[in-house]
């Protein structure tokens, strides 16, 4: 049962991947480790893929918390709020 949460220690040691694939991804990670990297508050600001990843939390979370809040105001609006309400939140997600 443990061994189902057990990784394998690094890319040669993964038996799914084939030869090309550990090569790729050690090349993928060589490369992003290269040094000269600048790592600092000010890259991360300018980053245009942090702000477009933040534009799409943003757009997720606002439509999370309109359907938390507003969804008791709709179902009130036209059955009794009860366990209507956790209908949606029953659903399995697609995680």
């Amino acid at each position: 049962m443990l061994t189902l949460f057990l990784l394998p220690n690094g890319i040669r040691a993964a038996k799914w991947l084939d030869e090309d694939e550990k090569q790729l991804l050690e090349s993928n990670i060589a490369r992003d480790e290269a040094p000269g990297v600048d790592h600092s508050l000010r890259s991360v600001i300018a980053n245009v893929r942090v702000w477009h990843l933040a534009a799409i939390y943003f757009c997720c979370m606002m439509g999370l918390y309109g359907v938390s809040f507003y969804l008791p105001t709709l179902i009130k609006a036209a059955f009794d709020v009860g366990m209507l309400t956790a209908v949606p939140y029953a659903a399995p997600s697609s995680r």
